[in-house]
């Protein structure tokens, strides 16, 4: 008996699957519409360009923009030249991020053993851009934190950093 139950579920589960109806098919449109949608802003934001800018240089640690990519898939990425020339292991995290002055959700997390160096992105969330209307990113603010990877403390942490695009 316990073995027939686990293949009665999953055979249960797998008839449930092939199943389709009106309501299936309309989702896939909508979501192809939206996917498409998404496509056309990506293709307005491939025009921006960011000279290479030192973010925060100071004990050892130097991070670096060196530019904008726009061809991510969950967004547009600032990427990220980091050195770590320590003697401790290190972690960069963004504390903020502001893209036309619109607060968004990031992702970063920048992890160096001392002395290497790490070539990284900070990513704005296509989903975020969409939601408050961004079709072309003017300017961002941030703000990084640099955290001993060790200890969990704050080593230092950036003022507002401002990139015009």
């Amino acid at each position: 008996m316990r073995r027939l139950l686990p293949a009665l579920l999953a055979g249960m589960l797998l008839l449930a699957g092939c199943s389709s109806s009106e309501a299936d098919a309309a989702s896939v449109t909508s979501a192809e519409t939206s996917y498409a949608g998404a496509s056309e802003a990506e293709q307005e934001t491939q025009d921006v360009t960011l000279a290479e800018t030192v973010l925060f240089d100071q004990d050892g640690i130097r991070i670096t923009a060196t530019g904008l990519s726009t061809d991510s898939l969950f967004g547009p990425e600032l990427n990220l030249l980091v050195e770590n020339d320590s003697a401790q292991n290190i972690v960069v995290q963004a504390n903020y991020c502001m893209v036309n002055g619109y607060i968004m959700a990031d992702l970063l997390y920048s992890d160096l053993a001392p002395h290497s160096h790490a070539v990284d992105t900070l990513t704005l969330l296509g989903s975020e851009l969409e939601d408050n209307h961004i079709d072309t990113i003017t300017d961002a603010e941030l703000s990084l934190q640099i955290t001993d990877a060790d200890y969990y403390q704050t080593i230092d942490s950036t003022a507002p950093i401002t990139l015009h695009f």
